[in-house]
């Protein structure tokens, strides 16, 4: 009996033993392909930025382009609600804000515009009477994890101007189709082109200020 009860206890011991062996096997294998695919997530993304970062950018242009011109009946319906709304002046966003000149999409419940931000990935729209501008968020943030270095921000959209001239998509005014200005601690690169008549696309590029003051701007 004492021997048989040894023999049992030992097999339970190595049972235990085996299982925590297990356990720390598949573990290691865990962690081994996490640091893998961390690993080539970084090279791919380091690739991207290095390599392929213009050509990416390329992409997403013609992607927006592309959207808009498939887009026109969504976009004119927006318009249409935007002019019969009596508003000169507006700045609709995809958040919720407590600032007096930005307006909630949802809570305007208008089916068009919920389906413009919802169809195009928006962040806003925004703009007067002689203007409207739409800012994608959501490309912007792949644009941001693909391409952007940590010293930069990207950002895109598309806007309508009635008088078909290329405007700043933030001021309204009328500029050179590619210009670089300067400000206290950022530099800003604006690029825009024509899609089709009266409908623009826009990409700006912020730039960070290095600690010697000079722009950093990337090749």
């Amino acid at each position: 009996m004492n021997t048989n009860n040894i023999c049992k206890n030992i097999q339970s011991i190595m049972g235990v033993w085996m299982i925590k062996e297990n356990r720390m096997r598949n573990c290691k294998r865990i962690v081994f392909l996490v640091i893998v695919i961390v690993s080539v997530c970084s090279m791919f993304i380091l690739c991207t930025r290095v390599f392929f970062k213009e050509q990416i950018i390329a992409l997403f242009r013609y992607y927006v382009c592309s959207k808009v011109v498939k887009q026109e009946a969504l976009l004119t319906e927006v318009l249409e609600e935007l002019d019969g709304s009596g508003m000169s002046r507006y700045w609709i966003s995809q958040w919720e804000s407590e600032q007096e000149d930005q307006i909630w999409y949802r809570e305007m419940n208008n089916e068009k515009i919920s389906e413009v931000f919802s169809e195009f990935g928006l962040g806003y729209i925004r703009g007067e009477t002689e203007y409207v501008a739409f800012g994608m968020i959501d490309i912007t943030r792949y644009t941001a994890i693909l391409v952007s270095y940590t010293n930069e921000i990207l950002h895109y959209g598309f806007y309508y101007n009635p008088t078909d001239l290329p405007i700043d998509a933030w001021t309204g005014e009328v500029c050179e189709a590619e210009f670089d200005e300067d400000y206290w601690l950022m530099g800003r690169h604006y690029r825009t082109e024509k899609v089709m008549d009266q409908w623009w696309y826009y990409e700006e590029k912020w730039y960070y200020v290095q600690q010697n003051g000079r722009w950093n701007r990337p090749l």
